[in-house]
C-alpha cells in the first residue's frame, strides 16, 4: 500500500511514548527537530533518552504505563518490547482518538515514521510501505548526502 505523505504543522503537540529502548530514542531524535513536548514512560531508558530528560529537552517517567497516561496526548507511540503494554497502550489511544503508532504491529498504527531528513526548512520523508526499512535507510542516505546537514 502507498501512503500519503502528510506533512502537518505538531509545534507544542503533546506526545506520549510508551517505552524508551533504541527504536524509542530513533523516533524522539527524529520528533525533537519539531519543537515538541515529549513525554517518555518506561520502566527503563536507555542512556540517550536519559540524558535529554537530564537536559530538559523530554519528561522521562521511569515507571509502566498506566491507563490515563494519555489523556493529554496528541500523538502517542507505542515501542514497548511488550506487546501487552503496546496493546493498552492503543485501546486508550482509540479511544481518545488520538494519533497512534505502534513499533510492533505497522497494520495498527495511524502513520508510520519516515526515514527523516531536516535541513532548516527543508524536511525530506522517506517511506518504502513500511516493510522495506533497508530501501528506506539507503534513499534516506542518498537524501542526507545531498541536503549535507542536521539529517536525523
Amino acid at each position: 500500500m502507498r501512503y500519503f505523505p502528510f506533512f502537518v504543522d505538531i509545534h507544542d503537540w503533546n506526545i506520549v511514548v510508551i517505552g524508551a529502548g533504541k527504536v524509542a530514542e530513533r523516533r524522539v531524535a527524529s520528533l525533537l527537530n519539531f519543537q515538541v513536548h515529549i513525554t517518555i514512560i518506561a520502566p527503563r531508558a536507555v542512556e540517550q533518552i536519559q540524558k535529554w530528560a537530564r537536559e530538559g529537552r523530554v519528561q522521562l517517567f521511569l515507571r509502566s504505563y498506566q491507563v490515563g497516561d494519555l489523556a493529554d496526548a496528541m500523538m502517542v507511540l507505542a515501542t514497548a518490547d511488550d506487546g501487552e503494554v503496546n496493546d493498552a497502550a492503543e485501546r486508550e489511544a482509540r479511544e481518545n482518538s488520538v494519533l497512534f503508532n505502534r513499533c510492533d504491529d505497522r497494520n495498527s498504527c495511524d502513520f508510520h515514521f519516515p526515514g527523516l531528513c531536516v535541513k532548516h526548512d527543508v524536511v525530506v520523508g522517506i517511506h518504502a510501505g513500511g516493510e522495506d526499512h533497508k530501501t528506506a535507510a539507503r534513499i534516506t542516505g542518498k537524501v542526507k548526502e545531498v541536503l549535507a546537514d542536521r539529517c536525523v
